[in-house]
């Protein structure tokens, strides 16, 4: 397998997997699950720290350690920011393969 076939292949894993992640910290924010909400998190930072910015992964880790610490509320001023920041390097990301793949 070619660098740029094996690229997109792990693109697509990482655009399934974190949109997956996200959606699951979503639901366990709704439901007010912590351990899910957490495990999500977790999830997510290493999803992004395999592909993308080591700010946003900070921040997954930061929502993590936040949440299984001090409980979901802490993480409401943040979570928005967060999830806005994750749809958009996604949408990039997306973009980005697809030019690729054209």
């Amino acid at each position: 397998m070619g660098e740029e076939a094996l690229l997109h292949e792990l693109l697509a894993v990482y655009l399934a997997d974190s949109a997956s992640y996200l959606s699951n910290l979503r639901e366990a924010w709704k439901a007010s699950d912590q351990t899910r909400f957490v495990r999500a998190a977790h999830k997510l930072k290493g999803a992004i720290s395999y592909f993308c910015s080591d700010e946003l992964a900070a921040e997954a880790r930061w929502l993590e350690e936040t949440a299984a610490r001090q409980g979901l509320a802490a993480c409401a001023a943040r979570l928005p920011q967060f999830e806005s920041d994750v749809e958009r390097m996604n949408n990039e990301a997306s973009a980005f393969a697809l030019r690729k793949a054209a």
